[in-house]
């Protein structure tokens, strides 16, 4: 992901959108269906993390390394 990259939390899932040529569109959504209640990406880009509000299973973290193609659920502590 790069600075050109903005990440969209919503309750139907997480939209990430890229800008190309001065127009921000659609590149891909993550989690459909889930509520994402934040995202955060890393410093240098390379890795995205995601909290699922999962309502009676509670918040669950999700990484992805990939340039959010693909997600990891990470163990509560």
């Amino acid at each position: 992901m790069t600075q050109d990259s903005l990440f969209v939390s919503t309750r139907k899932g997480l939209m990430i959108y890229e800008r190309k040529g001065g127009n921000w569109t659609l590149a891909n959504i993550a989690h459909r269906g889930e509520p994402v209640s934040m995202t955060l990406p890393s410093k240098d880009g390379k890795t995205v993390f995601a909290a699922l509000n999962l309502g009676h299973f509670c918040v669950k973290l999700h990484r992805s390394d990939d340039g959010c193609k693909t997600w990891t659920e990470l163990q509560a502590p």
